[in-house]
């Protein structure tokens, strides 16, 4: 239903459910917004993304924001059992071996992994060739914030430009 209703179900809980399978559809950047607060309210949840949208870009954002895993819908049935098992034993779980591999280079040597996940989001909206004032909508967030989003990751980054950034997107898969 709303994510109003998922926190009036969390605080009516008598204990943290052990996990929670999210499934982010209708604004995805919403979705994976709430996955702090609801962690910041129940800090031993573990959470189980699942979502039919982009899983390279999804999967990455849904950890960054404290996810536990991510499944695509196209992957969910076969692979729920596993990913449950996996993600109760405090390990990360991602549906594909080409996700799992981007989160282990993301944690290493890759820039963008020292990025806030707001940066995040408003480097692959830029980067889908979004303007600043879709994204502001979208984020709800004003224009001029995403502004001063947009050059602190460039000189986070080292970029001149959203050319740049959307070339650096590009390769590295965040975007297609």
């Amino acid at each position: 239903s709303s994510i109003e209703d998922l926190f009036l179900v969390m605080d009516k809980c008598i204990k943290t459910p052990d996990l929670l399978v999210l499934d982010i559809f209708v604004n995805a950047d919403n979705g994976i917004d709430v996955l702090p607060k609801l962690l910041k309210k129940h800090p031993n949840l573990k959470i189980l993304v699942i979502s039919a949208l982009s899983e390279e870009y999804y999967s990455y954002l849904s950890i960054k924001a404290g996810a536990y895993g991510f499944i695509s819908k196209k992957a969910f049935g076969e692979k729920l059992v596993e990913a449950i098992k996996l993600i109760l034993a405090g390990k990360k779980y991602l549906s594909s071996d080409h996700s799992l591999k981007f989160y282990e280079r993301s944690r290493g040597a890759f820039c963008h992994s020292h990025l806030t996940l707001r940066e995040s989001q408003v480097m692959i909206a830029l980067a889908q060739g979004k303007s600043n004032k879709e994204i502001s909508s979208s984020l709800f967030i004003s224009p001029k914030t995403v502004s001063t989003y947009k050059t602190r990751i460039c000189k986070k980054m080292g970029f001149n430009s959203v050319t740049e950034i959307s070339k650096y997107c590009i390769e590295n898969k965040l975007v297609s």
